[in-house]
């Protein structure tokens, strides 16, 4: 064997050995758009996973997540939240990271981060905030560099940043402070929706102070949190983001959310849908997530708990004193607000059938077998009949004459009313079909 053709079978082995995919690295196809909506699921771990792992080709296990709440990510075009953000370019896009902000006289409302992307990087630019019903934009005084790509495992970058808000004379809010991504592993990440085989993980640090300042004082607020986020490639935004404080060496977890499908976060199911009024329903929460307080509710009101449940139960039993259609409702509140299911006309109640009260006429030495039925039902007796068969509702079955109705195997399944008539006898019997 020559020395060239050796050396090709070395090299042809080494590189067979090789995985095929090269490690994640971060780039502009992760990065969100002016279009972008992503669904994550808020989620908690129990306590029970080490956030803090880092290294190469590492497994990430956070199959077994328990769900919070869903909540979708909606990005939106910069110049539609505010016009003055038209000067950042038509691809300028933001999202809402709070609702409200403050109290009294300092509440400001539809707070807005404002970002910007270029082939090299992705840029905090701007926030807007409502006040006193009118919109206030604001630009970064040292813009916020919060991804530089391309990012791969120990990588490292160190940015600085500094925003004013001010709302004339009354107060401003002025951030600034450092921004610090660690590529701190590699591999593969598990998560309930689905496992990525191949993931960036990332330790974003912020250290920085929030400042008020008003006209008589000036507070600042330190502000250190932690984020470890993973990243799939070719998926926009990270599919699992775990945000914390690091106080000392312990990290405390203060949200963790991952990318998902829809859920049903809240649910619930009945043993039985079409019932009577003697017959109780058990009925047992079957959601998703964990509940701090629960209740159930049920309409109309013609209904009453059993076996000592009630409307906070996991499992409440209730038996429908009135016939009709009802409406039931699973409320959920936990931590983070109240979440509901609701089905309209869930179970049907019926008025039971009062055997005690059927007609009996004179008719005697007879019998009817088998109880339960399969195929056939037979008379014993001397005397022959005209037989009707009714389903529970009363509608017609079946009829024949004599001392036998088969043909019978094709009906479903429960209660069956036999009417036998003699002459000017005649009797209904009640009869099981299994």
């Amino acid at each position: 064997m020559s020395q060239s053709y050796r050396l090709f079978a070395v090299l042809s082995v080494f590189l067979l050995s090789i995985p095929t995919w090269a490690q994640m690295s971060l780039s502009l196809n992760e990065m969100p758009t002016k279009s972008t909506s992503i669904l994550y699921s808020n989620g908690s771990t129990g306590g029970s996973i080490d956030h803090t792992i880092k290294g190469a080709n590492k497994t990430w296990d956070y199959s077994g997540l328990g769900y919070e709440f869903q909540a979708k990510d909606e990005y939106k075009s910069a110049s539609s939240i505010n016009f003055f953000f038209l000067s950042l370019g038509l691809n300028a896009f933001g999202i809402k990271v709070a609702d409200s902000l403050g109290f009294g006289t300092f509440m400001m409302k539809d707070i807005y981060d404002v970002y910007k992307t270029t082939s090299q990087k992705m840029t905090a630019e701007g926030r807007s905030l409502t006040y006193n019903g009118a919109p206030i934009p604001q630009f970064y005084e040292d813009k916020d560099e919060v991804y530089r790509y391309p990012f791969t495992y120990q990588d490292t970058s160190r940015d600085s940043y500094k925003i004013r808000f001010s709302l004339g004379t009354l107060f401003s809010l002025v951030q600034n402070g450092t921004r610090e991504n660690v590529g701190e592993g590699w591999g593969t990440l598990i998560t309930p929706y689905k496992t990525y085989t191949n993931v960036l993980k990332m330790k974003t640090t912020i250290s920085g102070t929030d400042s008020l300042v008003t006209s008589i004082i000036s507070l600042p607020i330190p502000r250190n949190t932690v984020e470890y986020k993973w990243f799939a490639k070719d998926v926009v935004g990270p599919v699992l983001i775990v945000a914390g404080n690091m106080i000392g060496a312990n990290f405390t977890v203060t949200s963790i959310k991952f990318q998902d499908g829809p859920a049903p976060l809240v649910g619930f199911k009945a043993d039985k849908y079409d019932v009577d009024t003697t017959e109780i329903v058990q009925f047992e929460d079957t959601s998703a997530i964990s509940a701090l307080f629960r209740t159930w509710t049920v309409s109309p009101s013609t209904f009453v708990f059993e076996n000592g449940t009630r409307a906070t139960s996991a499992k409440p039993e209730i038996r429908f004193t009135a016939p009709g259609k009802y409406s039931v409702e699973l409320s959920i509140t936990n931590r983070y607000g109240v979440m509901k299911e609701s089905r309209s006309d869930y179970i049907n109640v019926k008025t039971p059938i009062d055997y005690t009260s059927i007609e009996e006429k004179g008719i005697s030495d007879f019998s009817v077998y088998p109880n339960p039925f399969s195929n056939e039902i037979r008379i014993q007796s001397e005397e022959n009949f005209t037989m009707t068969l009714m389903n529970a509702a009363g509608e017609l079955v079946k009829t024949a004459s004599g001392n036998t109705i088969s043909d019978l195997e094709s009906l479903p399944a429960g209660i069956y009313l036999l009417r036998l008539e003699s002459g000017e006898q005649s009797l209904t019997h009640s009869l099981l079909k299994r």
